[in-house]
């Protein structure tokens, strides 16, 4: 069944040029009326040999999320890091990846192992009844900034990324009731046939502060060139850079994840195979696209799942997602 993408009012036309010179967005639209996950204080890590020697890995990690049911409704929060109320877990949770062609930045569509994948898990509980989410699912897209002019603020330049999903799973535990409409597989049944979309804001982007040329004519301002960007390892963050109060305790954190990345500080700015910190404001949200003839999300929810089927069944409807 060919998928709709209700997220993406411009659709994928933009991908398919993705292979040029410069990249560019998907163009995903968030849809702040169906439930959504922001992802809280997190970390955009990248291996540029995650997956293999010419396949990088983007991953987002997180040390708590917000599930909301909408921009308006009730939502709930969880955390994947429990040190502050006396647990073990010392390290935030997996919550996106994306694999990466290292030679041009396009989208790798691997299947590997831990590519390419949602992994929203559930968070560390404090008690036995604590509200608990969970969902997991496929990406089917990525797109990303590269902003070559000079003319405008270099800080754009990998500060953007977007991407498609498909959810193979939802679940939850000891719900409040306000938002008792979460059910496990009731997302997953819905949005089936459809893609959500993935939005991810990196206040820094690819830039070395350190290496910046900022005298004569030669005036550049630390950006990183597109291969080069992607040939190289990079920890976006809070606190990530080494003259931060909080750097040891956000190293000593994020450390599992870092384990494979290159021990070398990049010093130059064209150089690869290094390791680039960089102090930044990282968040990202991850939508479903709830169908607009079910927009009735917090109603009468015994009534959806049968409508589900007879709305695929319906031609105006079809056409109606088609055409957004």
């Amino acid at each position: 069944m060919t998928k709709k993408k209700l997220l993406l009012p411009i659709g994928l036309a933009t991908f398919g040029f993705m292979g040029n010179a410069e990249a560019t967005l998907l163009g995903v639209t968030p849809n702040y009326q169906a439930p959504y996950i922001d992802l809280e204080n997190s970390y955009l890590i990248y291996d540029n040999d995650g997956v293999d020697s010419s396949t990088g890995l983007l991953t987002v990690v997180s040390f708590g999320s917000r599930l909301r049911s909408s921009s308006t409704g009730p939502d709930q929060s969880q955390s994947y890091w429990d040190a502050a109320v006396g647990g073990s877990d010392m390290t935030p949770d997996t919550m996106l990846t994306f694999a990466i062609n290292t030679s041009n930045g396009s989208w790798n569509p691997t299947t590997a192992a831990g590519a390419n994948q949602v992994t929203i898990s559930y968070g560390d509980s404090v008690g036995a009844n604590t509200p608990l989410y969970s969902w997991t699912g496929n990406i089917t897209g990525f797109g990303w900034l590269e902003d070559q002019s000079y003319t405008s603020n270099y800080y754009e330049f990998g500060t953007k990324f977007d991407a498609t999903w498909e959810m193979t799973s939802d679940s939850y535990q000891n719900m409040p009731s306000d938002m008792s409409q979460f059910v496990d597989g009731y997302l997953t049944n819905l949005m089936s046939g459809y893609e959500g979309g993935i939005i991810i804001n990196n206040t820094a982007g690819f830039v070395d502060p350190d290496n910046a040329v900022t005298k004569g004519k030669n005036q550049n301002p630390g950006w990183i060139p597109n291969p080069k960007a992607w040939q190289r390892d990079w920890v976006f963050g809070a606190s990530v850079y080494p003259d931060s109060n909080q750097h040891d305790a956000v190293m000593a954190a994020l450390q599992p994840y870092m384990a494979n990345l290159s021990t070398t500080a990049c010093d130059k700015l064209d150089k690869t195979g290094c390791l680039s910190l960089v102090s930044s404001n990282v968040s990202a949200s991850v939508f479903v696209p709830i169908p607009p003839a079910l927009l009735l999300w917090g109603g009468a929810l015994a009534t959806l799942l049968p409508s589900l089927r007879r709305f695929k069944r319906n031609t105006l409807a079809n056409d109606f997602a088609q055409a957004a």
